[in-house]
């Protein structure tokens, strides 16, 4: 009896090391795919699907190589069937990091697109999404990598560099991207490219952020004015600013902000109208200095602290104004922070909210200290 338990624990013991994996596939038999791209149909379809797949060269010094497929379908899961025609193996998109959607299609309406990645096991929700601007999402995957061959993956380090340093929010994820759409009285903005030159060689670049209504892109922001969205959104981390000098606009200085806080606080009048009373704090560092500014004199630091707080208030201004009234899209998130601090005033405004924000009064204050200051200046 003891010799047939022995006999079947052994048994059992083997079941687990040798185990393997039931949906093992070879990696010559699949195609990875980096990025993908999606533009309105040309050839009587919805979609033009364009994808970057990751090969590797042949030969001793074998590099990786990447190459752009395309295809179309009136869904992007017909428009994948017809790219497998072509290829003859499976595309594998477990590493696919990068969503590229072309200005046509955008203005359209993205949300489809959104949610693709959280229906399908296989791509990732962390995917990256960008909008092309001036150009196709299949013109932004067939330009050069400066740093890599691989185009996606060159763009997908070019938004950490712009959350790191550009004070750039970061909600560049398709789970974020998505969250933000789904949330009430917030608006979705998302990272844009455009296509540029570099000795010759086509390349893309960061250009700001496209503003939606909804999931339809209605405008665009510069890279300045995105960061300053992020300011009034509260979500600003470190980057840099530059402006005229206090005692001559022909020199400028640029300033490291070391700091950022916002504080948003809503108010509602009898009337229905609503307040936002913003009040940014910022510390900041002078990075360079044209102008004979002295910054050791008290005085003089104090008057281009002034003469930065006047700016900042102006810029914030601006991009109140421009989401209000020509984007009227309530990017900043207005809706959403009354929709937390007083329900009741949602529920009674919030059906016409694009009406509603268009109504809203901003009074922005900007404090700035300056906690670090250049002695150099400019020669005569």
């Amino acid at each position: 009896m003891k010799k047939k338990i022995t006999v079947l624990l052994l048994a059992v013991v083997q079941l687990f090391l040798l185990s393997g994996c039931w949906n093992y596939v070879e990696i010559d038999e699949q195609i990875n795919v980096s990025g993908m791209a999606f533009d309105v149909g040309r050839e009587g379809k919805r979609l033009h699907l364009s994808v970057e797949i990751v090969t590797v060269g042949k030969g001793e010094k074998s590099q990786f190589e990447s190459h752009v497929m395309e295809a179309e379908g009136d869904t992007v899961f017909e428009a994948v069937r017809q790219l497998m025609d072509v290829s003859s193996k499976k595309l594998y998109f477990g590493h696919c990091k990068l969503m590229v959607i072309g200005e046509s299609l955008a203005r359209s309406g993205i949300r489809e697109l959104l949610d693709l990645p959280l229906r399908n096991h296989e791509l990732r929700t962390t995917m990256n999404i960008v909008v092309a601007r001036g150009c196709s999402g299949r013109d932004i995957l067939l330009t050069k990598g400066l740093t890599t061959t691989i185009v996606s993956y060159r763009i997908c380090d070019l938004l950490k560099t712009c959350e790191k340093f550009d004070g750039c929010a970061g909600r560049d994820k398709d789970y974020q991207i998505y969250d933000m759409l789904e949330t009430q009285g917030l608006e979705i903005t998302v990272p844009a490219l455009e296509r540029t030159q570099i000795d010759g060689e086509d390349v893309a670049r960061l250009c700001g952020e496209g503003a939606f209504s909804g999931d339809r892109l209605v405008g665009w922001l510069t890279e300045k004015q995105a960061a300053q969205l992020s300011m009034l959104r509260g979500e600003y981390k470190t980057g840099l600013m530059t402006f005229e000098s206090a005692d001559s606009p022909f020199y400028h200085t640029s300033f490291e902000i070391y700091k950022a806080k916002t504080d948003t606080k809503l108010s509602r009048a009898p009337d229905g109208t609503v307040t936002a009373e913003v009040r940014v704090k910022l510390r900041v560092k002078i990075g360079e200095v044209q102008s004979k500014t002295d910054f050791l004199d008290r005085a003089q630091t104090e008057k281009t602290a002034y003469a930065l707080e006047k700016n900042v208030e102006h810029d914030l201004n601006h991009i109140a104004d421009l989401a209000q009234h020509s984007y009227r899209s309530d990017i900043i998130g207005i809706g959403k922070r009354l929709k937390e601090t007083d329900p009741a005033a949602w529920k009674a405004l919030g059906p016409d909210w694009k009406t509603n924000f268009s109504k809203v009064r901003f009074r922005i204050r900007a404090e700035v200290v300056i906690i670090s200051s250049g002695v150099s200046s400019v020669a005569d």
